[in-house]
């Protein structure tokens, strides 16, 4: 049977000021101690100064997959446990979770993560598309284990290889958890070791934070590394996400959510462009294409940009490859062959989303 003696807890830290203290209290609050906290603080600008924790910094930002490898090679307990750094765990997370790994002799538990926020329409875009958790009831081998608030047994992680470092901002904890299942291990979630998500997001910035959640998949494809993969995703996967998460909000009658999710493939592409040029380093024309924004109504249009303010600047090197003709091409046809303009031009659609941007929410 396992102790709190056998815990090594982790939190990656990358510019977390804003959260790190309220972590930090929940993890002095628990009801059973580890027997060490590290926090990995991975390039922070400024660095994270915590006195009385101990803090090994990484002296650029590696990512996140790169943060939970040094975490893990740092360990020298049986067990490891994670929690990101915008995560306040209940007092009970850690005894629960190490009950039910004693329990059930699982390679790994993950506990449940509710949204703390719920104000902006970011904040409710997340609560409705970005679920960190399966429900309200346990589960054994869930599709994967959300890597937010983990506790996992150090060596299977080991054997496993340890986390992808080319995942540095989502997905490792997705592959992580398909690897260990393909090594025949089993993992179980339990809702009852609940946390709270401090993460506060605006229209601007949660559709560039969900297109986070997607494009490893691409990454281990090869999207961004063959033009045929760059323009499929426009259909397969950009406008099948957006039309997707449409459906749902007009099916659970939440009429707030559909601007932004009719503005998805608008900024999907942008980002898709933007690693796409960071990854070769070549230089791509500002996005979205001339043309559609010709038949766009002048509020739609500055909807759009405000929303594409928050894609990061592409790099200024290199020429641009040859194939981005198609691509803007292609990104038109899917306008019209998705009724995109159809829907654009719906009673009400954009209203709430120029609410927002035209002022605060408090």
């Amino acid at each position: 049977m396992f102790k709190p003696r056998d815990v090594t807890l982790y939190v990656p830290c990358y510019n977390a000021g804003g959260t790190i203290t309220k972590l930090l209290q929940a993890v002095a609050d628990q009801t059973v101690t580890p027997k060490e906290v590290v926090l990995i603080d991975d390039g922070s600008d400024p660095p994270l100064h915590l006195p009385g924790w101990r803090v090994v910094r990484h002296a650029a930002n590696y990512g996140l997959a790169a943060a939970r490898n040094t975490a893990l090679s740092l360990c020298r307990t049986p067990l490891l446990a994670a929690l990101d750094a915008d995560v306040a765990p209940a007092p009970d997370w850690l005894e629960i979770l190490l009950t039910a790994l004693n329990r059930s002799g699982a390679a790994g538990v993950g506990g449940r993560l509710d949204e703390h926020f719920k104000v902006t329409l970011g904040d409710r875009w997340r609560i409705a598309h970005m679920t960190q958790h399966w429900g309200d009831r346990s589960l054994r081998n869930p599709r994967f284990l959300y890597g937010a608030n983990t506790l996992l047994r150090a060596q299977v992680l080991r054997d496993a290889g340890g986390y992808d470092p080319a995942l540095r901002t989502n997905n490792e904890d997705r592959v992580m958890s398909e690897t260990l299942y393909a090594h025949g291990a089993s993992l179980v979630y339990v809702p009852g070791a609940r946390c709270r998500h401090l993460r506060r997001d605006d229209c601007r910035t949660i559709l560039p934070g969900y297109w986070r959640w997607h494009y490893a998949s691409g990454l281990q494809l090869g999207d961004f590394d063959r033009p045929a993969g760059m323009v499929g995703r426009i259909s397969l996967v950009n406008f099948g996400i957006s039309r997707y998460r449409a459906y749902l909000d007009r099916r659970e009658q939440r009429p707030s959510l559909l601007g932004l999710d009719t503005a998805l493939p608008w900024v999907f592409c942008a980002m898709d462009l933007w690693f796409y040029a960071q990854r070769h380093r070549v230089s791509l024309p500002d996005f979205p294409p001339a043309a559609a924004m010709r038949r766009l109504p002048g509020p739609v249009i500055r909807l759009l940009l405000a929303l594409l303010e928050a894609v990061p600047d592409r790099p200024p090197a290199g020429p641009a490859p040859i194939w981005l003709e198609d691509y803007l091409v292609a990104f038109e046809e899917c306008l019209e062959r998705f009724n995109w303009w159809y829907e654009c031009e719906q009673p009400l659609i954009w209203d709430d989303l120029a609410a927002e941007l035209a002022g605060p929410v408090d």
